[in-house]
């Protein structure tokens, strides 16, 4: 597999509100390299820039963000409490509703736990980040449950899961 990371925005370009310009550039850049490599499972890593999206006190996606995942090879990392675990606190219940919208428009199968470890205790414990997927985030069947936390991710590194 082929791993990426998109940034909301450079040095020279700041991030901005939404989906900006730097973002939308690196996701058609990424959709060109899918189309050119057709046959390479791609995952996004550290998941999308959440702090673009935030909205009050959620996390709000615009539909344009599910375009490169017409791809069925593409995937995305779930990793909220290094992206912005100084914005909420645990148990997150403020982006459970975002894990809920990339299940509903990407599916469980391509979604990966990640931690970003160590650097994520800097918010949670290890624990606690894996606690807000597997104890807060209720709408989760068993199947989508075994899915994020490990399942796809032994499918795109092709390796035997117990």
């Amino acid at each position: 597999p082929s791993f990426f990371h998109a940034q909301a925005g450079t040095r020279d370009q700041p991030r901005s509100r939404g989906l900006g310009d730097v973002y939308k550039r690196q996701l058609n850049i990424l959709i060109r390299w899918m189309d050119r490599y057709p046959n390479n499972v791609c995952s996004i890593t550290h998941g999308f820039p959440y702090r673009s999206f935030l909205v009050v006190y959620q996390v709000v996606l615009p539909k344009a963000i599910w375009e490169p995942f017409k791809n069925p090879n593409l995937n995305i990392e779930l990793s909220f409490p290094v992206r912005i675990g100084d914005k909420f606190d645990f148990p997150y219940h403020e982006v459970i509703p975002t894990i809920e919208s990339m299940v509903n428009n990407i599916g469980a199968d391509h979604l990966l736990y990640g931690t970003d470890m160590p650097f994520q205790n800097r918010h949670c414990t290890y624990q606690q980040s894996r606690d807000h997927i597997e104890k807060y985030c209720e709408f989760l069947n068993q199947e989508e449950l075994d899915l994020i936390m490990g399942g796809t991710t032994a499918r795109i590194l092709n390796i035997a899961r117990n």
